[in-house]
């Protein structure tokens, strides 16, 4: 209740205690301890002075009171009782002195934990109650017989605590409106009420008062012993401060509605970050928006924790989840572009469902479509000349799709590349990839299959990439170099981390020397794509020469230590959340500004085949050639 709200219940309980005084004892008032100990319980409490949860300096200044009380008031029938009061008086004083000079105020001390024992223990002898002691054992001493006027005082006492127990002006406003009772707001656009029912959160309710009529949603819901608290989300500011003046409003449901808030930006939401209280069930991965002004931000859910919202008299466990923005999709050039700024307190969050229609703009040649962000229609694309431009890595643990992607990928490239795959799984061999040979390396493009003996694989990849360097160079040197690509499968068999190698194993100096040459090779139109289970055993030398990555589903800490820092945002919650197929992909060849996750597009088994018979076609057939067919360097 507000103050005028609780200055009228106590000077109700005055005139009440007045009059059942005067019809008791013929007087408004009287000199016994009775009526003082009245007077001081309906001043001297969480109406007027004492708060709703004492404190120990209220307990204290109540039982010096009290114990005055007792000194003064003559002790005849009950002076057994009194005697056990001030005892009582007693130790409250004391646990209510300990706790003040040894818990108030302290986190962490030598008697800390006693001391809060002490205040849950003290802090119980509110006003009410003690002076209600008071005011029984002095109706005693007066009337010992249990005369008329001891009946009439005891009754009158209780119904005086009990009207003073009551939220009168909540119920005076349900009186009227007999729905909803407003108890504040957070702003800027959320209501605080109490009714005796209230809808389950995401659901739409219209709102009414005297002077207009709005919609909300519900937000949150907290089931009380005596009624329902709840949140309701209005999109209009002026609105939610016209319903705050109006005190109460009645709401009715409704039944259909194209709009679908999910929750409203909440506190610890940035410009990189969006943090809601989702109304019903939402899985990692999922893409929701936020409007600000005509600009629809994008974000994709990351991570979900349980929290515990508290209200007076109940709380509630709900989920708390955490986005990344992942920008405004530009329909024109179709890239996700980030948006610099936040979104503004209490907008509404909302699911994604956005179609772009690529059918209607040119996708540009060198394009290539990955796939589309998980649980939406927005599409995600790889440009082939960029990634060329530049180191690609795979990662991800096994059977989560790296190598079909990977051949899907050089399928798409074969066509003007020399494509060599180091293998030592067979897994290329199986899908028809045909062997490598001398001629292979200046050719015009195509694909081919290069397996050395294990126990040479670490010193034959060095040599490898160094001799088509050594062609490349070349050709660099004369004006036309070819463009060729080497896709390292397992990449930490052939280019392992040195550290791991023993000091006189010839092929750390290998692994150490390729990852060297990848920093020179692009400029002669040479790129590599890595594949790896673990970032970890792969040289670091070479990984990080990467600035494109395609990370499949993985649980390796180590990493997703190392995608965190390689991508600048924090991805390792969502990677070991991935299904088969899906992957989180960054760098300046995608069509996205900051990493995202994907679902890949799985061509048909019909498709694929014919992809495997027109690369049948563009891979030359090796066999023919001849060692003259060679071009001298």
């Amino acid at each position: 209740m507000n103050i005028r709200w609780r200055l009228g219940v106590v000077f109700i309980q005055l005139i009440a205690l007045l009059i059942a005084t005067y019809y008791a004892t013929g007087e408004l008032y009287s000199a016994s301890t009775w009526f003082t100990a009245g007077l001081f319980s309906v001043i001297i409490s969480s109406q007027i002075l004492e708060p709703f949860y004492s404190r120990p300096a209220d307990v204290i200044g109540n039982t010096v009171i009290c114990y005055l009380l007792y000194l003064t008031t003559p002790k005849t029938v009950a002076q057994i009782a009194w005697n056990g009061f001030s005892i009582l008086l007693i130790i409250l004083f004391v646990l209510a002195i300990f706790s003040s000079l040894f818990g108030t105020g302290k986190e962490y001390g030598k008697y800390t934990l006693l001391a809060k024992a002490a205040k849950s223990f003290s802090t119980e002898a509110t006003a009410v109650r003690i002076y209600s002691i008071v005011f029984w054992l002095s109706l005693i001493e007066s009337y010992p017989k249990l005369e008329r006027p001891l009946w009439v005082m005891g009754i009158a006492w209780a119904i005086l605590i009990a009207f003073g127990l009551i939220d009168w002006q909540k119920i005076w406003e349900m009186r009227k409106t007999k729905d909803c009772f407003i108890e504040g707001a957070i702003a800027p656009s959320r209501i605080i009420v109490s009714t005796t029912d209230l809808p389950n959160p995401g659901s739409w309710v219209t709102l009414r008062t005297k002077e207009f009529t709005t919609k909300g949603v519900i937000i949150s819901r907290i089931k009380r012993i005596e009624d329902v608290w709840g949140q309701i989300y209005l999109d209009n500011q002026e609105e939610c401060e016209k319903l705050l003046r109006s005190h109460s409003v009645s709401y009715e449901m409704l039944n259909q509605t194209n709009e679908d808030v999910l929750g409203i930006a909440d506190e610890g939401s940035s410009q990189e970050n969006l943090v809601f209280q989702p109304n019903r069930p939402l899985e990692i991965g999922n893409v929701v928006s936020v409007q600000h002004g005509e600009t629809e931000i994008l974000y994709q859910i990351h991570t979900a924790k349980i929290q515990k919202l508290d209200v007076k008299g109940g709380s509630l466990l709900q989920t708390q989840a955490y986005a990344k923005q992942l920008g405004v999709f530009d329909k024109e050039t179709l890239r996700l572009k980030q948006y610099h700024w936040s979104p503004t307190p209490g907008n509404a969050v909302t699911r994604s469902n956005l179609k772009p229609a690529t059918e209607e703009i040119t996708i540009p040649q060198s394009w290539m479509l990955l796939g589309n962000i998980i649980g939406s229609d927005i599409p995600i694309y790889l440009d082939k000349k960029l990634v060329c431009e530049g180191h690609l890595a795979i990662l991800g643990m096994t059977k989560m799709g790296k190598t079909t992607f990977a051949i899907k990928l050089i399928n798409a490239m074969a066509n003007n590349r020399i494509i060599t795959i180091l293998d030592q799984t067979g897994e290329y061999k199986k899908r028809g990839i045909k062997p490598h040979t001398p001629a292979h390396d200046t050719s015009v493009n195509g694909i081919a299959l290069l397996e050395p003996r294990p126990e040479e694989a670490i010193t034959q990849a060095y040599k490898y990439l160094s001799d088509i360097t050594t062609f490349a160079r070349n050709e660099y040197e004369r004006g036309v170099p070819k463009l060729r690509t080497v896709l390292v499968e397992e990449a930490h068999q052939f280019v392992p981390e040195p550290t791991l190698l023993d000091y006189k194993d010839p092929g750390r100096e290998s692994a150490q020397k390729f990852g060297a040459l990848m920093m020179q090779i692009r400029k002669y139109e040479i790129n590599t794509i890595l594949i790896s289970q673990r970032t970890a055993v792969v040289a670091k030398s070479a990984l990080s020469q990467c600035e494109n990555f395609i990370a499949f589903r993985s649980f390796d800490k180590t990493g997703l230590e190392y995608l965190d820092t390689a991508s600048g945002h924090e991805i390792s919650n969502i990677i070991p959340t991935l299904k088969k197929g899906e992957a989180v992909v960054f760098g300046p060849a995608f069509s996205c500004d900051v990493p995202v996750a994907i679902k890949i597009i799985q061509e048909p088994e019909i498709q694929q085949q014919e992809k495997d018979s027109i690369l049948e076609d563009v891979i030359p057939d090796f066999d023919e050639f001849q060692p003259e067919d060679e071009i001298p360097f």
